[in-house]
């Protein structure tokens, strides 16, 4: 794909790009709010999200498949559109490694989804591998999630360990530079379960995150008690593009829009 630097004018609409897989997909009413609410105006927001989803392959979960976060069509709109004030976030970036990529083939990924980002001029934030919540992980647990998300994916906690320690080394090389952010992940977010957030830190955590978009600036908080209705209304979105038991869907795109006008597009 060709990229032409893009050089965005303050009193053009803004974008919203987020990228990730199930912990996007779970805090996604609360992500998009708060979004919303940082950029403080009207925006477009372009979003991949999945569970299982991967930055560079087709992945499949439940029967439903999605491409790769590069090789969708998330990447063409925002080619497409004329050059505005953009903010980025990168989440969610450990599911490869499950899948059996190796972590310098995940980092190049992570480092061409920053290029193209980067040449919409856009301010990027990435979350950090959760490598204290992965570093209390047992041998038993380990199994079960491993038995529970990835099923078919012989891989082992050695293995694991290894790969997570190797990749947050490159993806911090990757942000020392300064054009992206690295929002740490606090080990006291999350529980049992060593990879997803729990609903009770979201507020916090993504607080913590999407406040390195402007550093200088408060960080938002939401009310306690975000509606349901929004949630599901949002997970329930049709992509523009994937595939489901087997039958080929989609859908114009944008999916959802508020009553202020905001516009979110799922690919």
């Amino acid at each position: 794909m060709q990229r032409v630097e893009q050089t965005a004018s303050d009193d053009a609409r803004p974008r919203v790009v987020l990228l990730g897989a199930s912990n996007l997909t779970l805090g996604i009413s609360t992500i998009t709010q708060m979004a919303r609410a940082q950029v403080g105006r009207p925006c477009d927001m372009l979003i991949a999200l999945g569970h299982g989803r991967s930055f560079g392959q087709w992945s499949s979960v439940l029967g439903r498949r999605l491409p790769g976060i590069l090789e969708c069509e998330l990447w063409r709109a925002l080619e497409a559109g004329k050059p505005a004030p953009t903010w980025a976030l990168i989440t969610d970036v450990g599911n490869d490694i499950a899948y059996g990529v190796d972590p310098e083939t995940l980092a190049r990924w992570l480092a061409e989804a920053v290029s193209r980002l980067r040449a919409a001029d856009s301010r990027i934030v990435m979350t950090a591998l959760p490598v204290e919540s992965l570093r209390r992980l047992g041998r038993r647990r380990f199994e079960l999630f491993r038995r529970l998300y990835f099923p078919l994916r012989p891989f082992r906690l050695e293995q694991l360990h290894e790969h997570v320690e190797s990749l947050d080394g490159m993806m911090r090389r990757m942000t020392h530079g300064g054009c992206v952010a690295l929002a740490e992940q606090r080990g006291a977010w999350y529980g049992f379960d060593p990879i997803h957030l729990r609903a009770r830190h979201w507020n916090e955590a993504w607080s913590h995150v999407l406040s390195h978009w402007e550093p200088g600036k408060a960080k938002v908080r939401l009310r306690a008690g975000t509606r349901p209705q929004r949630w599901l209304s949002l997970l329930t979105a049709t992509p523009a593009e994937r595939i489901l038991w087997g039958l080929s869907q989609g859908a114009v795109q944008p999916a959802r829009t508020w009553r202020d006008g905001t516009t979110l597009s799922f690919y």
